[in-house]
């Protein structure tokens, strides 16, 4: 741009040069001011409204400028611009076009475009511009707007008839009196105008009413008034002139049998009219039937009385009544039924009826029985309840509760099938509606005889009792008895125990007995005992008499005492002095043979019983003084030994294994006579004795002790077994 237009500058500031460099005669020139380009528009308006005319105008820069008249135009449909203003037909978007000529150069135009925004025309005011048809009113009549013209006025000088538009009182509304002014209000693209116009509310008076009353019904004393309005027309006159039938009136007097006048009121003012009326009915309970009294068992069924009307019956609502109230009775109990009914018209009330009695009879209630468990045995007649009495009897729905009381044995002894009574069982919530049952009952339980045992028997020891095998027993008492037992009760006696046999013994087993004893025994079973021993001492040993002295045999060396009778159950034992005569036993032996003495000595003897088992040695006998026989050899002049029958005379003599030997002693004046066989005395007394074989191969020494004049003898002889 720059380029065209300082060009064209130069090339003709060189020519001019030229020329004037060229000319013989050069001449002064004016000189020209520099041309300044115009750089842009601005403030131009960039809004408008439809139909208004708008002035366009800008601020040229730079403000120095050469050339600044704007000349405006626009190809936008429904657009124009006259004299420099823009009129636009159509709201939208108008571009407009700036031209200054030679604005940017002193050959070339400036052109700029600009987007100017038409709105719509705005709504200034809106104008009642005919009234409506009716603007003077009666109350209440209603707001009526026919006829009425509203007319709006834009921002663009331009006017609209309306139909659009509100009213404050709405057409239609009910006026009341004291209204003089309609609110007219209409809006448009957001913008509300409001106007108004006036009217005028009156209030129309009623200047006279009228009755006119005809008579097509039977009227009571209690007819409602508002009935008398059937055949009643009431006419009002307004003030304005006008008259209508009257709706909102009222009625008053009072109806009395015969000629009664009804007062009619409306709007303030009065008119009057007779009217015949006929007397009431009195309700009887001759006019209804009834039914449903009497008496029932309580079973929480409502109990009702119904009540039907007979022709001529006053058709007002009854109201059954059962013992004052209208609950109709369900619990137990006796309820006087009276019924009111109702006054309606041409009858009067009729009050307290009556319909006879309901009487509700309360329900039995009974138990179920019990159980107890069985027991054992404890002094006590308590019972443990394993399974409750149960009511029976309660209606279902109904609640009655049961206090469980106590169950007892009707006695506390063992026992089967014994009666069980219950105490102290109790209901509430019963009454009145249920008759209390009295103590329920228990099946019949057991009472089981008690299991006891016995310890701390003990026996007394004692001494030996020939044949005696009791023992005493004392002590002991009782286990697993119940509390409170006392031996009046329940005791024992344990008699006599008894050992397996008399003899002496420690640690002896007692078998007994014991047998339960008192008031109570029969409920006990004594199950054990404890086991008992006793210790059976020796007695004391029997006193035996001394020894005789005249002994079984003697000689120079041994004495042979006489057998001492021994006491029962005990032998006898023996004993001697010592040589020098001591009265003191020892040595004491069972055998009554003394050997070893000393010839021709004096020696003491005792006696006493020898202790065994049963027995302590008894006391030492009184002494008896034996003296030894004088030793003098042998006196047999000859002995004869009788073998096999045949007669022997000497020795030795020999006998065969399983023989036998017959041997006897010869000889006068003998006595004493003792056998002895290899040095032992064989207790044979007799002139002969009897061998008997023996063990083959063995020999054996034969003796014989006799005794003469005090002197002992013996000889000896030798046997072999062949």
């Amino acid at each position: 741009m720059k380029k065209k237009a300082y060009c064209p500058i130069l090339l003709v500031s060189l020519c001019f040069g030229i020329l004037l460099i060229g000319c013989d005669n050069p001449v002064e020139t004016q000189r020209q001011s520099p041309h300044i380009p115009v750089t842009g528009i601005s403030n131009v308006p960039s809004a408008a409204t439809v139909g208004v005319a708008l002035p366009l105008s800008g601020t040229v820069a730079p403000e120095n400028a050469t050339n600044q008249t704007i000349v405006w135009s626009t190809a936008s449909e429904g657009a124009s611009i006259t004299d420099n203003a823009l009129t636009a037909t159509q709201p939208g978007t108008v571009v407009v076009t700036a031209t200054i000529a030679n604005g940017l150069t002193r050959t070339e135009p400036y052109t700029q475009n600009f987007n100017i925004t038409v709105n719509p025309a705005s709504l200034v005011s809106i104008t009642v511009t005919t009234p409506p048809n009716k603007i003077n009113y009666y109350v209440p009549e209603t707001l009526d707007l026919s006829g009425m013209v509203v007319t709006a006025a834009y921002s663009n000088e331009s006017t609209a008839a309306l139909s659009g538009y509100t009213t404050i009182p709405a057409a239609g509304t009910a006026l009341s009196s004291g209204t003089s002014s309609v609110e007219v209000s209409y809006t448009e693209g957001g913008i509300t105008r409001t106007t108004s116009f006036s009217i005028t509310v009156s209030t129309v008076a009623v200047d006279n009413i009228g009755a006119v009353y005809t008579q097509a019904q039977t009227v009571y004393p209690n007819t409602p008034m508002d009935s008398l309005k059937n055949g009643l027309i009431v006419t009002a006159y307004y003030n304005n002139g006008d008259n209508s039938e009257a709706t909102a009136y009222t009625l008053s007097g009072t109806l009395n049998p015969g000629i009664s006048t009804i007062t009619v009121s409306y709007s303030g003012k009065e008119t009057s009219f007779t009217v015949n009326v006929t007397a009431l009915t009195a309700p009887s309970e001759s006019h209804y039937t009834i039914s449903g009294a009497g008496s029932y068992a309580y079973n929480k069924t409502a109990r009702t009385v119904t009540i039907g009307r007979q022709a001529g019956a006053s058709p007002g609502g009854i109201t059954i009544f059962y013992g004052g109230t209208t609950a109709e009775p369900v619990n137990a109990g006796t309820y006087t039924v009276t019924f009111n009914v109702a006054e309606v018209e041409g009858f009067s009330p009729g009050t307290g009826l009556s319909a006879g009695t309901i009487t509700i009879t309360p329900a039995q209630l009974g138990w179920v029985s019990g159980a107890v468990s069985n027991k054992l045995y404890d002094r006590t007649t308590t019972a443990a309840i394993t399974t409750q009495p149960t009511l029976t009897g309660v209606v279902n729905g109904d609640t009655v509760n049961v206090t469980n009381g106590t169950a007892a044995f009707a006695g506390s002894n063992a026992g089967t099938g014994i009666a069980v009574t219950a105490s102290g069982y109790s209901v509430s919530g019963a009454s009145p509606n249920y008759t209390a049952p009295g103590q329920p009952s228990f099946a019949n339980a057991n009472i089981t005889v008690r299991n006891i045992t016995l310890t701390g028997v003990q026996a007394t020891n004692r001494a030996y009792a020939p044949g005696n095998t009791t023992v005493a027993l004392t002590g002991g008492s009782l286990g697993n008895l119940p509390d409170g037992a006392t031996q009046e009760e329940i005791h024992f006696n344990l008699g006599s125990g008894a050992v397996a046999g008399a003899d002496a013994g420690n640690g002896k087993a007692v078998s007994y007995t014991p047998a339960l004893t008192g008031s109570a025994a029969a409920n006990y079973n004594l199950t054990s005992h404890n086991a008992v021993t006793v210790n059976i001492n020796q007695a004391t040993g029997q006193t035996v008499g001394a020894p005789s002295g005249t002994p079984a045999s003697r000689n120079h060396n041994s004495i042979t005492l006489a057998a001492v009778t021994p006491p029962a159950g005990q032998t006898v034992q023996y004993a001697r002095s010592n040589a020098n005569g001591s009265t003191v036993a020892s040595n004491w032996q069972d055998s009554p043979i003394f050997s070893g003495l000393s010839a021709n000595t004096p020696y003491t003897f005792f006696a006493r019983s020898a202790s065994n088992n049963n027995y302590t040695a008894g006391a030492q006998s009184a002494g008896t003084a034996i003296s030894t026989l004088q030793s003098v050899g042998n006196v047999f002049a000859y002995y004869w030994v009788n073998e096999h029958d045949s007669l022997i005379i000497g020795g030795p003599h020999s006998v065969n294994a399983g023989g036998t030997l017959t041997i006897g002693a010869q000889g006068d004046g003998y006595s004493g006579h003792q056998w002895w066989l290899n040095g032992s005395n064989t207790g044979q007394t007799g002139t002969s004795y009897n061998f008997s074989s023996s063990i083959p191969g063995t020999t054996h020494n034969l003796s014989l002790f006799v005794v003469k004049d005090g002197k002992l003898y013996n000889t000896s002889i030798v046997i072999t077994v062949n």
